[in-house]
């Protein structure tokens, strides 16, 4: 079946051309369509070569010579030289009214109605049979149907969707099972999974998303037959899709409508953007990139941008993005790239990636992209170059002493980010991913402290006051970081207020030292009373 024709390979011209893919045939191929599907025999075989060059396509079993009259399996250009025979007839199809697809030697045609696809069948049948043509009928499906398999794929027009099929799902389980179960294995071996798994994208999402520990592993190997030990990776990767390639076999033609859009765009100091809800008022947010990530790629920073625009939409409007699909502009089209294939060969956005394909399983929903250019995003852009001039924090090992001193554990970060925060739960100047809310100081901040829990503050200067306002209102325990000024007046309303509701200061050395050590400050402090202050100065 297999010749090996190398060497005669290295004297032929690439000539360049292109498959029809799957997803082509979603143009004439509609909701309830019906479809009807054939298979040549033998394909190549169809197409004698030339005398000629006959004598460069043999090979010697002892002292007898064969040589092929026909393409044979391993000429660089029998993939070309039929996808182009093949051009002709589907022409000649769709100039009277039959729309077809065709991929090498197999066929597809539909129609809405049951007769009028019965119509094509036979008229693509008799025109292929009329030229010469032979049918592999046990693998022709001529008899309309609205389930149709096809390229191993089943094609589903009521339900519109693509799935494996079972066979195809049969081997592909079979493989996975003897990887995960192997101690070694072969660079042949691995090719030849990967190359099953990642053409299952248009039934399977994350095909390629999840098979990229197959081509680490390759790399590096010089030999096909090269034995190797199992990776971890490997068998880790092959196990998750044991697992999961059921729940994830079947994908919608088309991504369920639109209920949020995001304008973002990313700089090297974060990313910013709006959210934009049909009929409701635009919700701006924002992040600030840490200093090392700061130096990625400008694509890693836009995909970055990307998802934090739907950890945010996921945040704030959860039940609008539920069984909908949130629709991102930017003007990154490597970015734009990335989302909608949902691949990147690119380390950092391949993680990020991942991280979005397990938000968008949480939120029960699809992510779109769409480019557009950079004068449509002047809002976002202004907003990611902003930086926020309050967006710091303490030392951690700073915050562990204050703890330490006091012997309690805040449950909520009032003034924070999602880069400077010191507990999970934190409230930040703009909508961020991971944020409990905005404006800490629009906030019932008793909403997210229950009693006898504590919060930390840690306000801009400018709000202490403000600040301690809203805690003699609201009488909740909170750690409050202050200048040390004793003459503030920030500092005559804490003496004002009860003693017992106000710790001895804990004072924030200027130098991180070894000598600070959480035993060396006594946790000397009164009895508990409503709205407790634990006050710590720098």
């Amino acid at each position: 079946m297999f010749l090996n024709a190398r060497y005669v390979n290295l004297f032929l011209a690439e000539l360049p051309f292109q498959y029809q893919r799957l997803r082509d045939v979603l143009v004439f191929i509609t909701q309830d369509s019906f479809m009807s599907t054939w298979d040549l025999k033998s394909g190549y075989y169809h197409v004698f070569l030339h005398p000629s060059f006959r004598k460069y396509m043999g090979f010697q079993v002892g002292q007898l010579v064969f040589r092929y009259n026909v393409p044979a399996f391993g000429l660089s250009q029998a993939c070309f030289l039929f996808t182009k025979l093949m051009n002709e007839p589907a022409k000649a199809l769709r100039q009277r009214g039959v729309p077809i697809s065709d991929y090498i030697d197999d066929g597809i045609t539909a129609a809405v109605t049951f007769a009028r696809c019965l119509f094509n069948a036979i008229s693509s049948a008799r025109l292929l049979a009329a030229l010469g043509a032979f049918l592999g009928l046990p693998k022709c499906n001529l008899s309309p149907d609205q389930l149709r398999k096809w390229l191993g794929f089943i094609i589903d027009s009521v339900n519109q969707r693509f799935q494996l099929s079972p066979s195809r799902l049969a081997k592909l389980k079979q493989q996975l099972q003897v990887i995960l179960q192997a101690q070694h294995v072969t660079a042949r071996e691995l090719a030849s999974l990967a190359g099953r798994l990642v053409p299952t994208g248009p039934a399977v999402l994350p095909a390629s998303l999840r098979s990229r520990p197959f081509f680490q592993a390759l790399k590096g190997q010089l030999s096909w037959d090269a034995i190797f030990p199992n990776q971890l990776a490997v068998q880790q990767a092959a196990a998750f899709w044991l697992e999961n390639l059921e729940r994830f076999n079947g994908r919608g033609w088309w991504p369920p409508p639109v209920s949020i859009q995001a304008s973002v765009d990313a700089s090297g100091v974060g990313f910013g953007g709006v959210l934009i809800l049909p009929g409701q008022v635009r919700t701006p947010f924002r992040g600030t990139f840490s200093e090392e990530f700061a130096q990625a790629s400008s694509t890693a920073r836009e995909v970055a941008g990307y998802l934090g625009a739907a950890r945010t939409a996921f945040q704030t409007h959860p039940n609008a993005l539920k069984g909908a699909s949130l629709l991102i502009t930017g003007d990154s089209q490597s970015a734009v790239a990335c989302i909608n294939e949902l691949r990147s060969t690119q380390p950092d956005i391949h993680g990020l990636l991942q991280q979005l394909f397990d938000l968008c399983l949480e939120a029960d929903c699809s992510v779109q992209a769409r480019w557009v250019p950079r004068g449509q995003l002047t809002e976002a852009d202004r907003i990611s170059r902003e930086p926020d001039a309050g967006d710091w924090g303490l030392n951690p090992i700073l915050v562990n002493a204050i703890k330490a001193r006091f012997g309690v554990q805040p449950i909520l970060d009032v003034f924070a980010s999602a880069v400077h925060h010191v507990t999970p739960n934190f409230i930040s100047k703009f909508f961020e991913p991971g944020c409990k809310a905005v404006q800490a100081m629009r906030q019932d901040w008793r909403d997210f402290v229950p009693p006898g829990q504590v919060a930390w503050l840690f306000p801009p200067p400018a709000l202490a006051g403000q600040v301690l306002a809203k805690l003699a209102l609201y009488k909740i325990d909170a750690i409050l970081v202050l200048r040390d000024q004793r003459e503030s007046n920030e500092r005559v309303m804490l003496r004002h207020r009860q003693d017992a509701a106000v710790s001895v200061p804990f004072p924030i050395p200027s130098d991180l030292g070894t000598g600070l050590v959480p035993d060396r400050f006594a946790p000397s402090r009164p009895d508990h009373s409503p709205g407790r202050i634990y006050l710590s100065c720098f």
